[in-house]
């Protein structure tokens, strides 16, 4: 007779595989659909506009940063529901205080910011623009402006000193050799003006021309001081016509926006690289698009927003009629990036991790490229 210990061991042992067996059963299927985690996240959304994230008009989100998002959920095998912000700071708060787990914001990774949220492995590398309205003018208008410019000026007075110049020199030389030209002081001292005056444009029309070698020679010197004079006075009636015409001397880069008035979307990278070159006025605004209504209405000079967002507002109000132009190419480099709250960072690494590496695939598979070309490359900065 076995002693009773091991019949009850008997009598519980089967229970006990039993119980584990049906633990084991949803493990096991979770497993196999790719470990579905039954959470559901709470995602801040900041519609910033296309190219990264967009709302139709039916409310549904669309655009590179989304799309990379419903993917990256699908793969990691995720449950999410997404919280609008009507402000970039809020959604940035939400994150630190952990009302929301991620956000899509296109947000720039900064060490400040990592202080407050972490952030997934970035996507693309972006920096900000700037904006600028194309102003014109009529024709006869600009060039009535141009004479009157300080440099045309300054190079006719020039021109007219130089002539006087020249002028006593020739005929002090030429007064007594050249019976064209006048002994008493006037007209002779005019003769010798008009003389120089057609060595110095070039007109050349032989009715006055210098007699002896000493007057020849001295016509070199005028004839070069006068193609130079000529050709800079040209040259600046040009560029101050163009630059009148099409506004191009406003803002022509970077350093331009000192002393401007410059608007920017509260609380983003665009306000750091900005408020240190001191510019006039720095106007902050919600959203972009609130930008892109100030610069068009002529409240600022300028707009510097995330680069890729200037070129689609671009290529949209060039299409609607609106003269505007992104001026040169991005002067910061920034890497934009998903950001997660603190508090889900510190309570699932596993599923950070899980997250990156998906970045990462899909990365090396072209996804991410697709997305770049289809959103970003393909718009015209005009």
């Amino acid at each position: 007779m076995k002693p009773m210990r091991y019949r009850l061991m008997r009598g519980w042992i089967p229970a006990v595989a039993v119980a584990v067996a049906v633990c084991l059963v949803p493990v096991l299927r979770g497993g196999a659909r790719g470990a579905q985690d039954e959470k559901d996240y709470a995602v801040a959304v900041f519609v910033s506009g296309l190219p990264f994230c967009g709302r139709a008009t039916d409310g549904e989100y669309f655009g590179f940063e989304v799309e990379l998002w419903r993917e990256i959920a699908q793969r990691v095998g995720i449950k999410y529901h997404l919280e609008e912000t009507s402000r970039f700071p809020a959604a940035l708060q939400a994150l630190s205080e952990g009302k929301a787990d991620f956000a899509l914001a296109t947000v720039t990774m900064t060490g400040k910011r990592a202080h407050s949220m972490q952030f997934l492995y970035p996507y693309y590398v972006s920096g900000q623009g700037i904006l600028v309205n194309v102003k014109t003018a009529r024709p006869l208008a600009v060039f009535a402006g141009v004479l009157w410019s300080s440099a045309i000026l300054h190079a006719v007075v020039l021109l007219v000193v130089l002539n006087i110049l020249y002028g006593h020199i020739l005929w002090i030389v030429e007064r007594k050799k050249n019976p064209l030209v006048s002994e008493r002081y006037i007209p002779g001292v005019l003769e010798a003006m008009w003389c120089a005056f057609a060595i110095k444009t070039t007109i050349g029309f032989g009715d006055l021309v210098p007699r002896i070698w000493l007057a020849r020679l001295i016509a070199v010197p005028i004839w070069l001081t006068g193609i130079f004079v000529v050709s800079v006075i040209s040259a600046q009636m040009v560029g101050e016509y163009v630059a009148h015409r099409f506004d191009i001397g406003s803002v022509a880069n970077y350093y331009d926006l000192a002393r401007k008035k410059v608007t920017v979307v509260e609380g983003t990278t665009g306000y750091d690289s900005v408020k240190e070159l001191g510019p006039k006025k720095i106007v902050q605004v919600e959203n972009p698009v609130d930008g892109y209504l100030k610069l068009l209405e002529n409240e600022v000079d300028a707009a510097v927003f995330d680069y890729p967002f200037l070129v689609h507002a671009a290529q949209v109000m060039r299409a609607e009629g609106k003269k505007v132009r992104v001026v040169g190419q991005a002067f910061t480099e920034e890497l934009i990036a998903i950001p997660v709250s603190l508090q889900l960072a510190a309570r699932d690494p596993a599923l950070i991790a899980r997250i990156n590496r998906t970045i990462l695939e899909l990365r090396d598979e072209g996804f991410i490229d697709s997305l770049r070309l289809r959103y970003i490359e393909s718009l015209d900065a005009g």
